[in-house]
């Protein structure tokens, strides 16, 4: 009986040094791939604000232009959102329109010029006009930033598997897949689609706008992305804070996930917009901050950190 109480006593000792503890569970649990989400969800729980320039410093230099990127890391902004075209020959640019005519010299469709006739266009300021600036290529940002604390917020590619997968392939080679960041108006399942074996290497945010909130339950179609992946924030984009949004957000922060927003338009921030923040901080962007909001995309990201310095809780 002694001889026998030893075995059990060795068994389970032998048992108890193969089972893993919680944190060897959690981090097996974890692919290499999901560290693109940690590391951003991480600059999301470590910080007061993260701020997104919308176009990167437009007003100084031409949007989405080498410069007005420079100009928004050198200040510390975290997130740059930018928009990407493809020309003739298949390369992606930084380009809001799907027309030359707003912002360069040049005029017609991106899709019709090759690179290379692109490059001997100048790019317009909104506030400055023609600048010695070229249209830079995605591959050129991305290379300039890899391995540097900034994400991108690319945009103009939503919705389109074809064009997903060419910034991805391009982000994998430039090893900056995990400072991408994506929205997703659509459900995890259709993210899947549209991602594949990507999905996990860069971050896709959810999206919720006043279309899906009449649609479907924004509850559960959050929770099809927290369910599955590291969600570094939520962005909620609705033009009233009714009982409805208030419930989503409650929600959120029970399942202790991050909120964003975008108050570049009334209709996109509860009507605490940059228009409305321009005139007073505390009326906009303020009360944003107040309702517990920690992403906020902006058209003035200097004047949005001089207010969140100022008005500091």
């Amino acid at each position: 009986m002694k001889n026998h109480n030893v075995f059990v006593c060795l068994f389970l000792g032998a048992l108890m040094a193969c089972t893993p503890t919680s944190s060897e569970v959690k981090e097996a649990s974890m692919s290499p791939t999901s560290k693109a989400y940690s590391s951003f969800a991480e600059k999301m729980n470590q910080e007061e604000a993260v701020i997104s320039a919308h176009r990167g410093d437009w007003y100084r230099y031409s949007e989405n232009s080498l410069p007005a990127i420079k100009s928004c890391f050198d200040a510390g902004i975290g997130v740059i959102e930018i928009d990407v075209q493809f020309t003739q020959d298949d390369v992606a640019v930084l380009m809001h329109d799907k027309t030359l005519d707003r912002t360069t010299t040049g005029s017609g469709l991106v899709a019709y010029y090759p690179l290379d006739s692109l490059q001997k266009l100048y790019l317009r300021g909104s506030a400055t006009g023609v600048l010695p600036y070229k249209i830079p290529t995605l591959e050129e940002v991305l290379t300039l930033y890899d391995g540097k604390d900034i994400y991108f917020n690319i945009d103009k590619v939503t919705g389109d598997a074809d064009r997903y997968q060419k910034v991805l392939q391009l982000m994998e080679k430039t090893g900056t897949l995990d400072q991408g960041v994506f929205w997703a108006p659509y459900s995890y399942e259709e993210a899947q689609r549209y991602f594949g074996n990507y999905l996990e290497q860069t971050n896709v945010v959810p999206f919720i706008t006043d279309k899906l909130m009449q649609s479907e339950d924004p509850m559960q179609f959050v929770d099809g992305y927290i369910d599955h992946l590291d969600v570094p924030f939520v962005y909620i984009c609705l033009s009233k804070l009714d009982t409805k949004a208030q419930n989503l957000m409650s929600h959120l922060k029970e399942r202790d996930v991050n909120l964003g927003c975008a108050p570049t338009w009334d209709h996109m921030s509860f009507g605490y917009s940059d228009r409305v923040s321009l005139a007073d901080p505390e009326q906009g962007w303020i009360k944003l901050k107040e309702i517990g909001f920690k992403f906020f995309e902006t058209n003035y990201p200097f004047y949005m950190q001089e207010a969140f310095s100022k008005y500091a809780p």
